[in-house]
Parts: structure tokens; sequence; C-alpha cells
């Protein structure tokens, strides 16, 4: 059958179902949290169906269309669809759905109930290792062999994880790419008793806990932008030669500005949450700020500031994890922000833990690598997870954590006002 978009298509920033995440909250309390191992939230699905059905989208509009004539599905289980004909997702991306009953091993019966959905909308759930057949046009137009095998594979955090190998006991990974997230292993479910990160099943014997907040390289992106507005109006206040060439200011740039100044950015903190707040926090109306700036300050002060606040705001993640898993030994880092050396210094410096840097440059491809050795050949994952080389590592200097953790104490005063102030 072919399948057509009859809805829009929902990331995981849109928070328009801030309000009905609020529903889904009071309905459930956190017995739902207990359930999914998902905190409620407007990034994940049943705030976004719920909306849905409020506003009447496909396919809770009114149609004499059978139910088999809709899916919800994410863009992998399209893909996979396409190659396969078959409407399958793996556990973990299930799990990610906010729908998964992690604890059963199936969707959650009775949020799907309460939310009006068919069951027969949603993809069957397989392990990652689950092997398909690649249908024969597809394997043309692929120029494949027709006896090529399709593996379910997972979502682009967990493979990243494996990738870096980090399903070794006592690793954490961090990327700091759009967003910015950090992640354990555990050979249990786990769930936190302040509801602030998730939990994944992954393969047999092993979960992945971790969390995922907004403000990553969208932040250093939107103070690029803002330092090129004012390089339009007045010229720039720190370029590269690059940068004169090309007359625009680039986040290379931005961050060896911040660079430039002392840590700690002169008692210059920013608040990072431009864009709201996942994990940690689940807030989506927080929002960002400058705290104590004077005259004093200089483009380099925010520059560094505008970091640090980042690292910061990430490093709430790997605190929360750290007290359900405990410290890791170290932190393997990946994203955009591994281009900048200075940059997973900082980080390294902000969790107090080393941070080491692997040697592939495509961490999530050869995470999927694994899975697919692992279903094809049957390889153990702790074999896979050895070849994984470390090319580079940043000790944390003591001086420089504990004026981070000052600054964080800082944040979470602030983040108290807040709360006091909209009570």
């Amino acid at each position: 059958m072919a399948f057509e978009p009859r809805s829009p298509v929902w990331l995981w920033a849109d928070i328009r179902s801030a309000a009905e995440a609020r529903r889904v909250s009071e309905h459930f309390g956190r017995d739902l949290y207990a359930r999914t191992g998902c905190p409620v939230h407007a990034s994940y699905w049943p705030a976004k169906l719920l909306r849905w059905r409020d506003q009447t989208y496909a396919p809770f509009a009114n149609t004499v269309e059978a139910s088999s004539a809709h899916r919800l599905a994410g863009r992998k289980d399209y893909v996979v669809y396409r190659l396969t004909g078959e409407w399958v997702t793996d556990q973990a991306s299930a799990a990610a759905t906010g729908l998964y009953n992690s604890q059963l091993g199936t969707w959650d019966q009775e949020l799907i109930d309460w939310l009006g959905l068919d069951p027969e909308w949603l993809p069957s759930v397989v392990p990652m290792t689950h092997q398909l057949a690649l249908r024969a046009d597809a394997a043309e137009r692929l120029h494949l062999p027709v006896e090529t095998v399709v593996v379910a594979g997972g979502l682009d955090g967990v493979l990243v994880h494996l990738g870096m190998g980090c399903a070794q006991e006592g690793l954490a990974s961090c990327t700091i790419g759009t967003s910015g997230a950090v992640r354990m292993s555990s050979p249990q479910r786990i769930t936190d008793t302040e509801s602030r990160t998730w939990c994944y099943p992954v393969l047999d014997g092993l979960w992945l806990a971790g969390g995922a907040g907004n403000n990553g390289g969208t932040v250093l992106n939107w103070f690029v932008d803002l330092c090129n507005g004012a390089a339009t109006l007045a010229g720039p206040v720190e370029s590269t030669a690059s940068d004169r060439e090309s007359g625009k200011v680039s986040a290379a740039s931005v961050i060896a500005s911040a660079m430039r100044s002392e840590p700690g950015a002169n008692g210059l903190l920013f608040m990072p949450y431009l864009f709201g707040e996942r994990s940690p926090l689940w807030r989506e109306e927080l929002r960002g700020a400058f705290f104590g700036l004077t005259s004093t300050h200089t483009v380099s002060h925010m520059a560094r500031a505008m970091l640090e606040g980042i690292s910061l705001g990430v490093s709430g993640v790997y605190r929360a994890l750290a007290e359900q898993i405990g410290e890791p030994r170290e932190v393997r880092a990946g994203g955009g922000f591994v281009a900048s050396p200075q940059w997973v210094q900082l980080q390294a410096d902000v969790f107090g833990t080393p941070v080491a840097v692997t040697a592939t440059g495509q961490e999530t491809a050869a995470g999927a690598a694994m899975v697919s050795w692992r279903s094809l050949e049957g390889i153990p994952l702790d074999e896979l997870q050895k070849s994984i080389r470390v090319t580079g590592r940043y000790e944390p200097s003591a001086e420089r954590h504990e004026l981070y953790e000052r600054l964080y104490a800082r944040m979470e005063r602030l983040l108290s006002c807040h709360d006091e102030r909209s009570s």
C-alpha cells in the first residue's frame, strides 16, 4: 500500500503541545513515567497526539477510511517500510515516543485508549537486531542484491552512544550538536525518583539512561547571528581572517573569542534556556538571560559566558545520571563541539571527569554498523565495543571545576528565584 503524509511533521523541539503535556501529566501523574521511562513533556508523542486529536488532524479526522489506511511512525520506520514493506520500529525508538510501556515490553494500552489511538496505527516493535527482507523493487532502485538483509537498527542517540564504545562499564557519552545530551549504560531498567532522565531498552541486558536538552549548538548559532547583526551595523567586533574575507562572523571565531576571556567570564553568568528546556528540568517556559552584566564586560566575556552556560546546562543531566548509576570514570565526547579542543576541555572542567574523543568521527554510523554485525554475524557487543580507539583525552582542572561548581550552584539559585516569582 502507498502511504502519503496526512498531517504536519512535528519535530522534538516543537513545544506547541505544552498545555496538552500538562493535561497528560494531570491525568496520569507519575505512574506514566514509571511505566514508559519517559518524563511527560511536549517533546514526546502523547502530548503531540493529544493536540492532533483536539485539532482533528489525521488520523483523528472523521473519515470513512479504514484503520489500516493510517500509520503513526517515525522517519526511520517509514524508510524501513519503503525498503521492506513492513511497518516495524525498534524497542529504543518505540520507547523514545513516550507511548511504550518498557516495563511490559509493549505499547502502553491505557495511554493508547485514553488518547483514542487505534493500535493498528502503530508499528510492530522488534529488537534492534531484527532482520527483514529487502523488497525486490527497492533492491532494483538501489542497485543492491535482492538477498540483501535490512536490520531494524535504532535511533541516533542510542547509536552514537554505542559508536563511542560507551556500552562498556564506567563510561558515559556526551554529545553537543544541535542539542546537548549525556547518556550512561545500565544492565537493568532505571527510572529517576525526580523524573529528570529517560531510560530506553537497547539490547538484551542493556538499557540506556540519559537526557537531552534543547540548548546546545542552537544557542551558539543564535550568538553567531547576534554578532553578525552587530557586524552589519558597526563592523565585526571580533573576527578572523576568514571572517573578514566572507564579511561574516563564524562559530569558530566566536569560540576563539570566548577562550580569550578568563574562566567565569569576569563574573558574567549566562542562563542558556533560549528554547525552554528538556532534561533534566523539563520546563518549556524557561528563557535565557545574562546575569551580572556590566559596562566592563566585552564580547569575549559574553561569548565565554554563553559557552559556559551551555556546558553547565548539559552538566545537569550528567549530575542526575551520576546520582542514579554512579560517577563514570570517563566521558566520551561527540557532536559538533569536538571540533574545538578548548570547548572539550571546558566540558571536562565542568564535569570534573576526564573527557575523551574517539577516532571514528562518525559515531552514529559506527553504532549502526555494530548493531548490524551483532545481528548478521552474532559478534558480541562487548567485543565490538573494544574496537573503538580513543585519540585524545582531556583531564579536568580541579581549580576550574571548583569554579564551575560555584557557577552551577548560582544557576540553581536563579532557577529557584524564577520558581518563586512564577508561583
